[in-house]
């Protein structure tokens, strides 16, 4: 990404490089939040708002690579297929190592006792689709993160085809709204770690709703030049994000002051970040973690349950298989990049310029 330091109306010029810490730095908590759980050990309770925080970043980023593009008459359908591109590759082998599991211990069992489910789920999870289920937690069992990147579709899906009527005072109050929604789901739920799946789907629009909506409203603050660069600390984002997480996320305080975290707390964040100019080494670390955070995020909890499922069975303890899962992760994340996603990402998006190219050749009827 790459803004302009000018007011007025923007052309793109240098790097969003605090965005990209930011994302990477919340990404690797995401992995200690969930490798904490796997251990039994404290973990902060509001660490659910990395999600919240890809969710408000995601509402930033969309709006500054395709609105300008939406409005000049790139088509909606050609829009959900660029985002496709972007999401389902790196999705894709997160559910293949989650299979990969299930095929494991087929073998180990000697008998096709294992597969029976993951072939139920299977075609859901091909279309990332939530599989039909009133239990959160069965809802994306081949790659559990995929709940927030169903959700992310869903809301990229409705600000393309709600970009005409999106003046900034309908944004607002899309985010207000949804500002309300949140807080009502976080005092049914006692905690604003909801929206997963099951049942609670349908809360999760509120989730993904506010910090996407307030996301779109920073992208049109910066665009009007009131976001201008400013000499904020490098790390100040990011010491900021984590001070955060350190609130209480789960009881009536958290329901009380949950969606304040998100409306008001991820709002400084993003703003900070957004303003925030790195120089030196700092861009070069930036600029990595920017790069790590989605591969990191679609991957870890796959490898993660792979290495304690498959370890055990070769006499290694859970604990030790859960911590070797730790860098397998992050090995396996940044290789993924050069060596998967970039090359299929290639590949798809050929594919589709041709497939796009005979439409338009074929005569009409």
């Amino acid at each position: 990404m790459t803004p302009a330091v000018t007011g007025g109306s923007r052309a793109p010029r240098a790097k969003f490089i605090g965005l990209d810490g930011l994302r990477g730095f919340a990404a690797v908590l995401v992995v200690v939040l969930h490798v904490c759980n796997m251990l039994s050990v404290w973990r902060p309770s509001a660490a659910y708002l990395a999600v919240d925080l890809f969710f408000m970043l995601s509402g930033f980023v969309v709006p500054y690579a395709y609105e300008g593009k939406l409005r000049g008459g790139l088509g909606f359908w050609r829009f959900v297929e660029i985002r496709a591109i972007r999401l389902y590759p790196l999705y894709i082998l997160g559910v293949g190592i989650g299979l990969g599991l299930y095929a494991v211990q087929a073998l180990s069992a000697r008998g096709l006792g294992p597969l029976h489910d993951p072939a139920r789920w299977t075609p859901w999870a091909m279309l990332m689709l939530p599989i039909p289920s009133w239990v959160p937690s069965k809802s994306f069992p081949l790659n559990p993160p995929a709940w927030s990147l169903f959700l992310e579709m869903v809301v990229n899906v409705a600000y393309a085809l709600a970009l005409p009527w999106l003046r900034t005072r309908v944004v607002a109050a899309v985010a207000a709204t949804a500002a309300v929604m949140l807080a009502v789901a976080d005092r049914r739920f006692g905690t604003g770690d909801f929206g997963t799946g099951g049942v609670q789907m349908i809360w999760g629009l509120s989730r993904v709703t506010c910090p996407f909506a307030i996301g779109v409203l920073l992208h049109r603050l910066w665009m009007e030049g009131r976001l201008p660069p400013a000499p904020v600390p490098v790390l100040l984002p990011c010491v900021l994000f984590a001070l955060l997480l350190l609130l209480p996320g789960e009881g009536r305080v958290a329901a009380a002051i949950g969606p304040l975290l998100v409306v008001g707390g991820l709002t400084i964040i993003v703003s900070l970040a957004i303003r925030s100019s790195p120089a030196g080494p700092t861009v070069g670390i930036f600029e990595a973690l920017g790069l790590l955070s989605y591969p990191l995020y679609a991957l870890h909890l796959p490898i993660l349950n792979l290495c304690r499922g498959v370890l055990p069975m070769l006499g290694v303890g859970l604990q030790a298989a859960t911590l070797t899962g730790v860098p397998v992760a992050f090995i396996v994340a940044w290789l993924s990049i050069r060596l998967y996603d970039e090359p299929v990402r290639a590949r798809l998006t050929h594919w589709a310029a041709l497939r796009r190219a005979e439409v338009e050749r074929a005569p009409a009827l």
